[in-house]
């Protein structure tokens, strides 16, 4: 059960992390400003 769950959260972590990558990529392309603030 262990090794199932750490396969099911590494499989969505390697599908979600390039989909998050898109998407703070194109935020700092639109608005670089807006970016740096919501990281403090």
């Amino acid at each position: 059960m262990k090794v199932n769950t750490v396969l099911i959260v590494f499989v969505v972590i390697a599908l979600t992390a390039p989909i998050l990558y898109l998407f703070r990529y194109i935020q700092m392309d639109n608005d670089p400003l807006e970016e740096e603030m919501l990281w403090i």
